[in-house]
């Protein structure tokens, strides 16, 4: 696993300290071991995990430094919908100085997210099982700086989960692929809703072909209280 992580970001010019290696290596055959008996990931050779997983999230860190956040320390970010822990446990990796709370709603991969901070000793990382529409009324509203969120929904959606949990000011990074103008185009009516507005589309590449890009939405202005509505709404019924 180790040499291909060092092969993959090789390829585009990075070099990771050891110990970034050494934990995302890990990491990396955990998520291969557990996978076996639990759906964690369908990608399962380690040249694309270390690709389309570990290379994937390390795309928000030029991002971060277009938006001029540079001081980390002391800053917080949730990770919506974080499964398996992508993009959200490669950052707490990358960037240690960040607090990086885990937002996944199903125990199993909760417990499996809670071995890999332990294995990792992750000091950076919190998780929480819930619902994005729950913890978005309750201890999490207006707390984070920075929202991520991958693979989850479509933007429309994803709004109404991210928006309510930032402070104003804070930024919604979405990590999407090739109907990023489609949904951000459909999203419009949500973010102005929500109390933000697009901050920019940030496209960026991996070794194997395809559009990606992260879409960053600001807010603003203090979301209404009566966002996000409840459980499997936002879903059904998309602003």
């Amino acid at each position: 696993m180790k040499q291909a992580i060092i092969d993959i970001f090789t390829k585009q010019g990075i070099h990771l300290p050891a110990e970034q290696l050494d934990k995302l290596a890990l990491y990396g055959e955990m998520v291969l071991e557990t996978n076996a008996t639990m759906n964690l990931t369908a990608i399962t050779e380690k040249d694309q995990i270390a690709e389309k997983h570990f290379l994937d999230a390390w795309q928000l860190l030029p991002v971060l430094e277009s938006l001029f956040i540079k001081d980390l320390a002391g800053k917080k970010l949730i990770d919506i919908g974080s499964g398996a822990g992508f993009p959200a446990i490669p950052l707490a990796i990358f960037l240690p100085e960040l607090s990086i709370t885990l937002l996944e709603s199903m125990e199993k991969r909760c417990n499996f997210l809670r071995q890999v901070v332990e294995a990792l000793s992750l000091e950076n990382v919190t998780i929480v099982c819930d619902r994005a529409e729950t913890w978005g009324r309750g201890e999490g509203r207006s707390n984070y700086d920075m929202v991520t969120a991958r693979a989850v929904a479509r933007l429309s959606i994803l709004c109404e989960y991210a928006l309510p949990l930032l402070k104003t000011s804070g930024v919604f990074c979405a990590f999407k692929g090739a109907k990023a103008e489609e949904e951000l185009a459909e999203a419009q009516n949500a973010i102005i809703t929500l109390g933000g507005r697009v901050k920019g589309q940030y496209p960026y590449a991996l070794l194997e072909p395809g559009e990606r890009c992260i879409t960053v939405i600001e807010k603003i202005s203090p979301t209404a209280e009566k966002y996000p509505r409840r459980v499997g709404v936002p879903e059904k019924k998309p602003l």
